[in-house]
């Protein structure tokens, strides 16, 4: 018959009592059976999913100016949904980048994203105008005021441009002005 030391047998008691202690203080909570549970992993999402709570979404303001017409080089909108761009001087154009900047390229064919042009001039004379770039196709809608957001006292004209993947890989800008 074989023996078990006094010691070994303090050794497994004193872990026994540890695990029981430390599962005794664990408070274990139990969700009622009447809520829905609901988990996802990971960036890509693949199925519907319902927010009852609503979304809110944004990634910041970036700020540029310019006293001459200049096209966007696409990284403006790596870590901003809005850009507040002042016109130093009256009537410039900011023009979309091309196609192939990350703008445009980080995007699968079918996806969308939404950004926002604010003409942050206080100068009710300056306009900005927004053309479309290189494979980057400018839509506007029939009832608007084109491309063209109009100065303001309060600095406050908007457009709010949707880009579209298409199945090539050119993008769609699609864009809608408040001014």
């Amino acid at each position: 018959m074989t023996t078990i030391s006094t010691s070994l047998l303090a050794k497994i008691a004193a872990v026994l009592v540890a695990v029981v202690g430390f599962i005794g203080t664990y408070n274990l909570t139990i969700k009622p059976a009447n809520q829905a549970f609901g988990a996802a992993s990971g960036t890509d999402h693949t199925q519907l999913e319902t927010f009852y709570g609503g979304l809110t979404q944004g990634r910041g303001i970036i700020a540029s100016s310019t006293s001459v017409s200049a096209t966007l080089s696409g990284v403006e909108f790596q870590n901003a949904d809005i850009l507040d761009y002042t016109v130093n001087v009256a009537n410039k154009t900011l023009t979309l980048p091309a196609s192939t900047t990350l703008m445009c390229a980080s995007l699968t064919k079918g996806q969308n994203r939404v950004v926002y042009i604010r003409h942050a001039s206080t100068t009710a004379a300056n306009t900005l105008t927004i053309a479309g770039g290189t494979g980057f196709i400018l839509k506007t809608a029939a009832t608007s005021t084109g491309p063209v957001l109009y100065g303001a006292t309060d600095g406050s004209p908007t457009a709010q441009i949707t880009i579209t993947r298409k199945a090539n890989s050119d993008c769609n800008a699609l864009m809608t002005v408040f001014n």
